[in-house]
């Protein structure tokens, strides 16, 4: 049986390894500021708001790529390594 590891922990971990999330939950919070500006009428603050929140999003997918490029690259490398070498384990051991 396997202890759950506590969720702070693993929003560090996520956050250690995504490195756009933060960035990609400002513009999602952004935009709903933009839209309640814009619904209650301020219509140049939405606009401003908004090129904000785009500016986020820009950026979160950016660091998301390179977050990706880092660890989801080696973690498919690691995969397969393993693969192979428990694969030569069982072909040594026959």
């Amino acid at each position: 049986m396997t202890k759950e590891k506590p969720m702070k922990r693993r929003m560090l971990e996520y956050l250690k390894e995504n490195w756009g999330a933060p960035f990609i939950l400002a513009f999602m919070a952004l935009l709903i500021v933009a839209a309640a500006c814009l619904s209650i009428g301020m219509e140049e603050t939405a606009n401003e708001v908004a090129v904000y929140a785009y500016y986020n999003l820009v950026l979160g997918v950016v660091l998301q790529l390179a977050s990706y490029l880092k660890y989801g690259e080696g973690k498919e490398k690691t995969r397969s390594n393993e693969s192979h070498r428990k694969h030569r384990q069982k072909s040594t051991r026959a």
